[in-house]
């Protein structure tokens, strides 16, 4: 069993892998709004707005432009800045035209690379691990008609971006098991929201990017009629994941969204109200979809009693209040 944590009143340098990605620069932002210092350790250094934008808070920001696949790299950065905790956040979220022109880098990053992260964090002694997962592990076999559990419903991966995923994490339970490493996954919902871009490892953006992209130029949207109802704001993400870090995680696997069913047609319809040149249908004709072509297998919204219970976690921006944010920061601040 993965060993307790003592305590601490000053939080320890935190080192985050994809630190540079869209999620990794929300949970970056908010532990530097904090006061803990983070190491961003990502391919290529954060935008430059996001830079700017983080410039006065608490945090100490470092930057590393390193890769998972080095693990002595990876070693290194964890000694130079004498890292105590890790959330492993690098992955490439491949679609159907990556896995087929190039798997083995797929599989080489989403689990060689939890393996490095994993194996430096045990040699480093580091107090805890927070390994983000994906629920693209369930792939398109999950019921439809109640919320996903972690202990009931039994994932079914069925891409390579799903299947390395779920390799990942049994990896990461194992080691929490063998090695004691304090190391828990965190499958997140379907993340949309603030610091969103495309990064070169991440294939398919959010449809609500694209369909707030769209009406900001007084667009028509033609969406699918299968597409994800598990939606979760990245600044929700961010606060379940720093409310993780303040405790041992109990359990080997946790669920993180909104806990709630929501449709793109409600983000559709908020877009409406607020820009009126925008329009939107449904389509069935798949040359006529324009938003969500590639959209994420469509599975039901996770449960996430685990997360309220053990880390009193209550997402905070769900429906309008998700829109109002985010429309507010686009206007002041989007890359």
């Amino acid at each position: 069993m993965p060993h307790t944590r003592a305590q601490q009143e000053v939080m320890p340098t935190i080192l985050i892998t994809g630190g540079a990605g869209f999620i990794g620069l929300n949970i970056t932002e908010h532990l530097l709004g904090r006061g803990i210092n983070v190491v961003c350790y990502s391919l290529a250094a954060p935008p430059q707005p996001f830079i700017r934008a983080v410039e006065g808070l608490p945090g100490h920001l470092s930057i590393v432009e390193g890769d998972v696949c080095d693990p002595v790299a990876l070693k290194v950065a964890l000694q130079q800045f004498k890292v105590g905790v890790l959330i492993h956040g690098a992955a490439i979220t491949a679609d159907i035209h990556r896995e087929r022109t190039d798997p083995a880098r797929i599989f080489a990053v989403n689990l060689g690379g939890t393996l490095n992260v994993l194996e430096a964090a045990t040699q480093c002694a580091l107090a805890q691990v927070i390994v983000l997962g994906s629920g693209a592990v369930f792939g398109a076999a999950s019921p439809t008609d109640e919320f996903l559990d972690e202990t009931r419903h039994i994932p079914v991966p069925d891409s390579h971006y799903g299947i390395s995923k779920y390799a990942a994490e049994r990896l990461s339970v194992r080691y929490r098991s063998t090695r004691q490493l304090c190391t828990s996954v965190v499958r997140l919902g379907t993340c949309f929201g603030r610091w969103e871009y495309a990064t070169g490892v991440r294939d398919t953006l959010s449809i609500p990017l694209g369909l707030t992209q769209m009406a900001e130029t007084g667009g028509h949207a033609v969406l699918g009629p299968q597409l994800p109802v598990d939606w979760v704001y990245a600044d929700d993400v961010a606060t379940g994941v720093a409310k993780m870090l303040a405790t041992t995680p109990k359990e080997p696997v946790y669920h993180l969204s909104s806990g709630q069913r929501w449709d793109a047609l409600d983000w559709c319809k908020l877009l409406a109200e607020a820009f009126p040149g925008f329009t939107y249908e449904i389509s069935d004709d798949p040359e006529k979809i324009n938003i969500g072509r590639s959209a994420p297998t469509p599975r039901p919204p996770f449960a996430i009693g685990r997360m309220e219970t053990e880390f009193g976690f209550r997402p905070a921006f769900t429906g309008s209040a998700a829109f109002e944010h985010y429309i507010r920061w686009r206007a002041r601040c989007a890359i």
